[in-house]
């Protein structure tokens, strides 16, 4: 409830700051909104090994903001994401994801850019779209800003350097707290108009505190150094492709607790210990993609990489992946979406856990109006996990009907 108070006061302070005149030269003020109502099926609520099933009402309305200028770009965007759950009233819900940029051109050479962000949402589905990871289902509030600045030195080269923070906070108190920082530099040479080459390094520390009493690793802190070299190429007007080398090297610290047996005169006791642990990873990282349109009816992308994500229980996880969607329009209101993907995850632990995580999905959509649409569509997902030489597996189905609409430019100034 605090932080829907906290969204809904940031919400108003933003519009109200939107409503003031901008000096020198006339804005472009828009307020665009839409909301998305969803019937779904679950068979695995936990994605778990003993299967809870449920039906699930979501709710999720939308706006965004902006006030743009010649040299100014603002947008304030604002989405909630109520769940209600027909048979396990306890696990209702209200996610809420907002952010806030200004960018500005300076001048021809030099812009900025600055962003701040607050998200409420649930620990299982991200982790598992962002790591390949399965998570304890745990309520998480994100709070975070970045800062970039790009400077062209000449009409092919420039330079972009961003400096990023970000405070992860578990109230439930199952998972530890997270400090994030990042800084990255990155320069590229536009060696064609189609094609461009860069060098990019980037180092961040996650430092892990506050975790629960019953957690083997009490705090944690990862800290990661990469650098690479990317080559990105418009092929034609409809197909774009990009791909990328480097190397990491990430150095993990933590506090350990462990239990150890103490023989004394009057018997035999537990007693915990602490001790700190330190270990050091490294490996290649890569990434490919291309985006193509084949017809007028057919579009497809394909990407395939391998990079390193701190997740949310403290550990340092290695995921390689490959992702494929398709899109088939039947006529202008009628379209196919076909998406696979699957990962391969290796944890820095003691059990060194391998997981495989497939899934696919397949969705039908109908435009009924210019601003009315329709989908229908159902997904399968499968995680095959090795802990140290205990294998399980986990499915889920899902199935869905949804309903969207959009008021493009509800408000505008022009």
């Amino acid at each position: 409830m605090h932080s829907l108070k906290t969204l809904l006061l940031l919400a108003g302070s933003v519009t109200v700051a939107f409503s003031f005149p901008v000096k020198s030269m006339a804005a472009d003020r828009t307020i665009t909104t839409s909301i998305e109502v969803t019937q779904e099926y679950n068979d695995n609520i936990f994605f778990d090994k003993e299967k809870k099933s449920d039906f699930i009402i979501r709710i999720k309305p939308k706006v965004r903001v902006s006030n743009d200028t010649e040299r100014t770009q603002m947008r304030f965007d604002a989405a909630l994401n109520g769940e209600k759950y027909l048979k396990n009233p306890g696990l209702d819900t209200v996610q809420a994801d907002t952010q806030f940029s200004v960018s500005r051109a300076w001048s021809p050479r030099l812009s900025t850019a600055l962003r701040g962000y607050f998200r409420r949402d649930e620990t299982l589905e991200t982790e598992l779209e962002l790591a390949g990871v399965p998570s304890l289902r745990q309520e998480r509030l994100q709070y975070g800003t970045d800062l970039s600045g790009t400077y062209a030195i000449t009409e092919k080269w420039s330079v972009k350097a961003t400096a990023a923070t970000g405070l992860t906070n578990y109230p439930e108190g199952l998972l530890p707290d997270v400090k994030y920082m990042e800084g990255q530099l990155d320069q590229s040479w536009q060696l064609t108009p189609r094609t461009a080459v860069g060098v990019l390094g980037k180092y961040s520390v996650a430092d892990y505190e506050d975790a629960p009493k019953s957690a083997s690793v009490e705090d944690a802190s990862n800290k990661t150094l990469l650098g690479n070299v990317y080559w990105r190429h418009q092929h034609t007007e409809n197909t774009s492709l990009e791909a990328s080398v480097g190397y990491r090297f990430t150095w993990i610290d933590r506090m350990r607790t462990y239990t150890r047996f103490v023989i004394t005169p009057v018997g035999i006791f537990p007693v915990l210990f602490t001790e700190p642990q330190s270990s050091t990873d490294a490996g290649l990282i890569f990434g490919l993609s291309a985006k193509t349109k084949w017809s007028e009816r057919v579009s497809a992308s394909l990407s395939a990489g391998r990079e390193q994500y701190n997740a949310a229980d403290a550990t340092s996880v290695e995921r390689n992946f490959i992702r494929s969607a398709l899109q088939y329009q039947f006529t202008d209101r009628t379209w196919l979406d076909f998406g696979q993907g699957y990962d391969y995850t290796v944890e820095d632990s003691p059990s060194d856990q391998v997981n495989h995580y497939v899934r696919s999905s397949l969705a039908l959509n109908y435009k009924l109006t210019e601003t009315i649409a329709a989908q229908i569509g159902g997904s399968y997902e499968f995680i095959m996990t090795d802990n140290n030489g205990s294998d399980y597996d986990r499915n889920r189905f899902r199935t869905w009907i949804s309903l969207s609409t959009e008021w493009p430019r509800l408000f505008s100034n022009n």
